[in-house]
């Protein structure tokens, strides 16, 4: 993880030398929630036993059951999805297991919680159900309770534009969102849940390819428990000469929060699901465009990170940017420009073991984009949710193969219904493989498990509206190994 300046309010003690060009930076417009002072040694004290006791619990909840009891698999998705006035927004529930699950969807904002519904989800079966998505901040947890299930959510804005994200399993010590762009025209918002008990502390870092900016009123902030905050990235950081970038990185003090952004650029809405880690290798599975698209490169360590950036198509693969040329300054981000290569799937490789995160922007048949993370790890079994709206619309399963040997797949296609049907394919070595669901399965909203025969890949979705005025993609969600299908 990336030092951070220290310091504990009663006696900040050394602090690192922070790199030319770096800046504290006091809010714009409007501070998003209520700000404490800096952490005395008491407050120090109690942050070392949250993070030695709680970071690496399951995460099942605000109060997770004790370790060793026996029962039916249980867990929660947290959703910090955003919205404003008008939008509407769903969740989508999959359960790709043959034992059914009951499942409890509670909805977050400023104000406090609520709880919004408790339904059950037949095995392989997928279900929508409506959520708030009138204020930025708006959040939603889905706790399941029996067969695993997978969760996202759909977001569509009165004109038509579209976005969807996969949820978070669990919290983490430090998240990555190297797209929270504020280009020109661009509006970009942290939307920050706090779905336990007690109060989360946390701090945001903002870099470009020429600074990182600390904002004194994000030094540190508190969202209060059972409630969400939204911060409008406009506010604090706004991109200069040979700025094309704008990454975030948000690191809980005290606490645990699920963070994750959504951003408008006139009538297009993306959204981004924050990376729990940094990587020396990250895979981005993406299809769907070729007229534009925008890989944001964040390096949040202290050393300067020399890259190579690939695109795996359908059938070649082409070097974009090479280690010999490309370099991310340490705490700085950076844009590579995508061009000319329609359907190819991004792998990033730094040299040397230093990890970054990274993530594509990607334009859609229209105006509208989506916003792609790194997938995490190949892996041999994934669930790649809807994320059209109920109504459905063209849906694209994208399964990217960085390997060296081409991995049979079998695919059990899951709608409302119960199973479509399951087709078998194979993902050539170093290729990014595409299955048009609509063209062959109807216009209606379908859920994907995907099994490997042998070997790992990794896996995402591609989906326009009915209209082709939406355009929304993200990436598929790991099935756990003891809840893969058999």
């Amino acid at each position: 993880m990336a030092e951070r300046e220290g310091g504990s309010g009663m006696d900040p003690g050394p602090r690192r030398i922070v790199p030319a060009g770096d800046e504290s930076a006091q809010a714009v417009g409007d501070a998003p929630a209520p700000r404490i002072g800096r952490r005395a040694v008491a407050v120090v004290v109690v942050a070392a036993l949250v993070v030695a006791s709680g970071w690496w619990l399951d995460a099942l909840g605000a109060n997770p059951p004790a370790a060793g009891v026996a029962g039916p698999p249980t867990g929660v998705w947290f959703c910090p999805h955003g919205g404003a006035k008008g939008w509407k927004a769903w969740v989508v529930v999959t359960n790709p297991s043959r034992a059914p699950s009951s499942v409890r969807v509670t909805s977050f904002d400023a104000s406090g919680s609520s709880r919004a519904s408790t339904f059950s989800v037949a095995g392989e079966r997928q279900v929508y159900r409506s959520i708030p998505a009138g204020t930025t901040e708006a959040s939603t947890e889905v706790e399941y309770f029996g067969g695993w299930v997978g969760a996202t959510t759909v977001v569509q804005t009165p004109g038509g534009a579209l976005a969807a994200g996969r949820c978070q399993s669990a919290p983490h010590p430090q998240w990555y969102l190297p797209d929270v762009s504020t280009a020109p025209g661009r509006t970009t918002y942290l939307v920050v849940m706090n779905p336990f008990d007690t109060n989360a502390e946390f701090d945001v870092a903002f870099r470009t390819e020429k600074r990182t900016v600390r904002p004194g009123p994000l030094t540190p902030l508190v969202v209060r428990p059972g409630r969400s905050a939204a911060i409008k990235v406009n506010s604090y950081v706004l991109g200069g000469p040979q700025e094309a970038t704008v990454s975030a990185e948000v690191n809980p003090i005290i606490g645990r929060v699920i963070p994750g952004a959504f951003g408008t650029a006139g009538s297009s809405l993306r959204s981004e699901e924050a990376q729990p880690e940094a990587s020396a290798s990250e895979l981005i599975p993406a299809a769907g465009y070729g007229s534009a698209g925008f890989l944001q490169i964040e390096n949040p360590t202290t050393r300067d990170a020399r890259i190579t950036v690939t695109q795996l198509g359908p059938t070649s693969r082409r070097t974009v940017a090479t280690a010999a040329a490309t370099t991310v300054s340490a705490g700085r981000a950076m844009t590579v420009p995508l061009t000319g290569f329609p359907d190819g799937s991004i792998e990033v490789t730094s040299r040397g073991g230093v990890p970054v995160a990274a993530a594509v922007r990607l334009e859609g048949p229209t105006a509208d984009e989506a916003t792609v993370g790194a997938a995490g790890p190949p892996g041999p079994t994934w669930l790649v949710p809807a994320a059209t709206p109920p109504d459905g619309g063209t849906e694209v399963v994208v399964l990217m193969n960085p390997g060296k040997v081409a991995v049979p797949v079998q695919l059990r296609l899951i709608g409302a219904g119960g199973v479509l049907g399951e087709p078998t394919a194979s993902v050539p070595a170093g290729r990014t493989f595409i299955l048009p669901l609509s063209a062959q399965f109807g216009a209606v909203p379908t859920s994907v498990v995907v099994v490997a025969a042998r070997g790992g890949i990794v896996a995402g979705a591609v989906a326009t509206t009915s209209d082709g005025n939406g355009f929304a993609a993200t990436t598929g969600v790991p099935i756990p190994e003891k809840s893969a299908p058999r």
